[in-house]
């Protein structure tokens, strides 16, 4: 008798598909069960109540695709795919669910409008999409699918689904004898640039020798879109590749044109004509000598010829640092063939001034070659690098491969050393907790097996003082040594004895997730999800009860209990969507769900059970009356406004509907109430009678900020091609007496229709003028990130860091400037003034910590950032000064360490004193002797205490093995006449004593 035929198997498999607490081994149960009990009367109501209840959206989505296979001729298969369809919270089962609709039931007259519907209505792009996707393969030639693509095209919010819907008829209506000029507008006329890129190289797809192609590709290369333009570029380029002519036009354009075109068309070449000779001198003298970074970049990612390394050298020292680092990714290309290769490396991974590359030096540097230099590398830059993500990437290479003592004695040492944890407001660098995390998972990574290591990790997970440490350390305490005795136990004393939530939350994670089946493992998360004293916890043990035993006969009642129970919403609502996502069906979840929408005392919680009952009942009629209570009885408008968006979202095709929703818009509800009428009639009927007209007046005239807000994104999303529609957007951005109003219908613009002549206008006009700051430097952004490559934008930013009255205006034109421009003489020029010069220490700050960035550990860097620590009357900016001396120790350790000492003595400024002790104890470690009689000293003398206290705790955790420094902390522990410094030594000894 096989396995098949024994009397207990059915039985395990159902137990095993209901409640093991294992997603991967329900869903092969599900599928073992389809495949071999097809015909036994239990197993279609099982995967069909699993496939609606389990709490994993994977094992749904495997159950659907079981029963779509298996029971495609089922009577009622057509309801009850619709209603998973509809009603389930996961993106792709409803997917699945539509796919199976429109394979099985392709010939059922209601399919094709149900289909559409999805694909007007799903919340979700993905599920819009697919729905698209069936409607275009599976009814081709029906007579309305082609005017109904066009308008998915035209009207879809999201530019995924137009694109999707446009590629749709290029494919199916190629030769219809208006598709070529539709998606010539389209190319020209969509908001999104990926829907223009899609229809231009529809247009040109096949039609190479079409009249007219040619000339109108080139118009779009030079005066199209701006993010289209290279595409452009390249289908030219590619299309045409065998015509001298244009080769020679593009050639011509790389030499010639504005920045972004020269670039475009030098990137175009490259790719349709990598081999030819005068393409590559070009690429060769464009990657040496390009006047803008870009340009220099563009051109070093297209040569992979042995002859160019000399220009990738050069590049090594660009005067930008993603120059810099585009070399060092191209160095791949001569591995094998340049010799050359690993000193540069290294030398970029020890010395460039910016992070990044230093970074990715390293981690070219140990992927191609693990040699002893390469380890010493590895050690020097995870103890000694100044940013904290090149001393991680240095720590997670050594621990990547087998390690030795010694190796393994400096990732224990940086687990508890760098930034030392009770030193975090003191001497502690920002990032030092993810250095310490990266050093215990390389310890875990190549010493699991090493009995000293598990204890290791759980001294750390108890003594660390940052909780993404102590975090980390639990996590793979529970993953790596589950087997062990001792786990579990320790695991349940950490969940009860951390001080921090995150720390309490991962440690009842571990302990659900991996002794599930363990008696008293789940009453005992049911515990910490009801007497932890914080909501996160308990929220986290709602949703990992709901996950782990959603067939437990317990769980429903206790989710019940604490939805109504919990003090705080968080939970409450937690539970409320885990009892609606793992008992839809129960007999009176619903009635139990109305409840909470009805009677929970916050707003957050009664919008939630609003969307599930909606969710789970939808095209219940008796559900919408509800529907229809709650939006005119609910006390808080927010959850009326919920209840509108659910009820258009649901029964959006109801008789009424379109009726209510204007009803509420006329009315007089609140202002959350009919703004959310407003953006459902934008999107639910677009072109019904007088809606445009209905929202270019509310954009102009409603009574509240919010309603006007929301026609005018109504407007932008639902009728991009509507010429008024754009003109009333644009006299709300400009007139709106509300800035928020104002901000919304300027983003609208610069999304719907970027290309438009007087967007760019308006903008810049509004970052001049506008009377909210928000306002101007929201726009500003804009500009410096779209428009980057118009030659109005430089001049703009300049003259707002200077002239704007705000100093978060100022402070982002700063920014701006230094993030793209930061290779131009004036741009630096720029920088220092409003170093120096701005009225408000935040500019002034912005400003340093810029020049540090970019400018390097030059002499004269170095000297300039010294005189700002000394001269500058705000201690933020000299602060950052300080920072930036710290950050270019290498050009002149000594110079730096003597002048951050004489900082740390003399400043007026106690918190200059501190932020020097900050970086003497950084750039020092480990400390030698003088170092360690240093920072003594200045905890003893200094006259502020904050400075005391700083230099203990640095000496503390530079030393903290050393017996006359415990010595001497006793002492000022006892004796010490200021009460701060007292209690701080004694805090430092505490931790000193219990640090392995």
């Amino acid at each position: 008798m096989g396995w098949r035929d024994h009397p207990g198997t059915l039985p395990l498999l159902h137990g095993q598909a209901r409640t093991d607490p294992d997603d991967g081994v329900r869903a092969s149960a599900l599928q073992a069960l389809a495949a071999g009990w097809r015909d036994h009367p239990g197993t279609l109501p099982l995967l069909r109540g699993q496939a609606r209840t389990d709490p994993d959206w994977d094992v749904r989505k495997t159950t659907l695709q079981a029963l779509a296979a298996g029971w495609r001729d089922h009577p009622d298969s057509l309801d009850w795919l619709r209603d998973r369809a509809l009603a389930d919270p996961d993106e792709d089962v409803r997917t699945i669910a539509l796919q199976a609709l429109a394979v099985s039931r392709r010939d059922h007259p209601g399919t094709l409008a149900f289909l559409r519907e999805r694909a007007l209505a799903d919340p979700h792009r993905g599920v819009r999409t697919s729905a698209l996707q069936a409607v275009a393969a599976g009814w081709r030639d029906h007579p309305g699918t082609l005017d109904w693509l066009r308008d998915r095209a035209l009207k879809d919010p999201d530019g995924d689904v137009r694109a999707n819907a446009l590629q749709a008829l290029a494919a199916d209506r190629r030769d219809h004898p208006g598709t070529l000029d539709w998606l010539r507008d389209r190319a020209q006329k969509d908001p999104d640039a990926g829907v223009r890129t899609n229809a231009l190289q529809a247009v040109a797809a096949g039609r190479r020798d079409h009249p007219g192609i040619l000339d109108w590709l080139r118009r779009q290369a030079l005066h199209g879109f701006g993010p289209v333009r290279p595409t452009a570029l390249d289908t030219l380029a590619e299309t045409y590749r065998g015509r001298p002519e244009i080769l020679r036009w593009l050639r011509e354009l790389a030499e010639t044109g504005d920045d972004a075109t020269a670039r475009a068309a030098l990137a175009a070449l490259a790719t349709a004509r990598p081999d030819d000779p005068v393409t590559l001198a070009l690429l060769r003298e464009r990657a040496a000598a390009g006047d803008h970074w870009k340009t220099r970049q563009i051109a070093l990612q297209k040569l992979e010829d042995l002859p160019t390394f000399a220009i990738l050298r050069q590049a090594m020292t660009d005067g930008h640092w993603e120059v810099r680092r585009t070399a060092v990714q191209q160095l791949d290309s001569f591995w094998l063939r340049a010799p050359e290769v690993l000193p540069l490396l290294r030398e970029r991974a020890a010395a460039d001034g910016h992070w990044e590359v230093r970074r990715t030096a390293l981690q070219r540097l140990v992927f191609w070659h693990r040699s002893q230099d390469d380890l010493e590398l590895l050690r020097e830059r995870a103890t000694a690098d100044g940013h904290w993500q090149v001393r991680r990437t240095a720590i997670l290479r050594l621990g990547s491969g087998g390690i030795g003592a010694d190796d393994l004695e400096l990732l224990r040492e940086r687990a508890t050393a760098d930034g030392h944890w009770e030193v975090r407001d003191r001497v502690l660098l920002e990032g030092d907790e993810d250095v310490r995390a990266a050093a215990v998972e390389a310890v875990a990574e190549s010493r699991a097996h090493d009995p000293a290591t598990p204890p290791w990790i759980s001294e750390i997970a108890v003594t660390d003082g940052h909780w993404k440490v102590r975090r980390t350390a639990v996590e793979i305490v529970g993953l790596v040594w589950p087997d062990e005795p001792a786990t579990l136990p320790w695991l349940r004393r950490r969940a009860l004895a951390d001080p921090d939530e995150d720390v309490r939350g991962m440690a009842v994670e571990r302990v659900a997730l991996g002794w599930p089946n363990r008696p008293g493992v789940s009453s005992w998360v049911r515990d910490r999800a009801t007497a932890d004293d914080h909501e996160q916890v308990r929220a986290t043990g709602v949703e990992l009860v709901a996950r782990t035993w959603p067939g437990d006969p317990a769980t429903l009642p206790w989710l019940r209990e604490v939805s109504s129970r919990d003090e705080h919403w968080k939970v409450r609502r937690a539970a409320v969507e885990a009892m609606a996502r793992i008992g839809p069906d129960g007999p009176d979840t619903v009635l139990w769900l109305r409840g909470r929408a009805e009677a929970d005392r916050h707003r957050e919680v009664r919008g939630a059970a609003v969307r599930e009952v909606a969710r789970i009942t939808a095209d219940d009629d008796a559900t919408l009356s509800w529907l229809y209570g709650r939006i005119s009885g609910d006390p808080d408008p927010e959850v009326r406004a919920v209840a509108v968006d659910a009820a258009v979202r649901h029964w959006r095709d109801h008789d009424d509907m379109c009726s209510r929703v204007l009803a509420w818009i006329a009315g007089d509800d609140p202002e959350e109430v009919r703004a959310a009428a407003i953006t459902v009639l934008g999107w639910g009927w677009p072109d019904g009678p007088g809606t445009p007209a209905r929202l270019r007046e509310h954009a102009r005239a409603d009574r509240h900020w919010m309603g006007r807000r929301a026609a005018v994104r109504a407007l932008a999303e639902g009728l991009p091609d509507d010429d008024r529609a754009r003109s009333a957007v644009e006299a709300s951005a400009a007139g709106d007496r509300h800035w928020q109003v104002r901000l919304a219908a300027l983003t609208a613009l610069t999304s719907t229709w970027p290309e438009e002549p007087g967007t760019f206008l308006l903008l810049r006009g509004r970052v001049r003028s506008d009377g909210h700051w928000r306002v101007r430097r929201a726009m500003l952004e804009t500009i410096a990130a779209d428009r980057a490559d118009d030659a109005a934008t430089v001049p703009l930013l300049r003259e707002r860091a200077v002239r704007d009255e705000h100093a978060r205006v100022r402070l982002a034109a700063v920014s701006a400037l230094a993030r793209g421009w930061c290779d131009d003489a004036a741009t630096l020029d720029l920088l220092r003034d409003r170093a120096t010069a701005d009225e408000h220490w935040r500019v002034r700050e912005g400003a340093v910590e810029e020049i540090a960035k970019v400018v390097g550990g030059t002499p004269e860097m170095i000297s300039w950032l010294r005189e700002r620590i000394a001269r500058d009357p705000s201690t933020a900016v000299a602060r950052a000064a300080v920072q930036g001396a710290g950050t270019w120790w290498r050009a002149d350790p000594a110079g730096t360490v003597a002048r951050l000492r004489e900082r740390a003595a003399g400043d007026p400024r106690w918190a200059i004193r501190v932020e020097a002790v900050q970086e003497i104890v950084r750039i020092t470690a480990p400390a030698d002797s003088a170092t360690l009689s240093w920072l003594r000293e200045r905890a003893t003398a200094d006259g502020a205490w904050q400075v005391r206290v700083a230099a203990l705790w640095a000496a503390g955790s530079l030393a903290h093995e050393d017996p006359l420094t415990l010595a001497w902390l006793e002492t000022l522990a006892r004796d010490d006449p200021h009460r701060e410094v007292s209690k701080e030594a004694a805090s430092a000894l505490r931790h000193l004593r219990t640090t392995p």
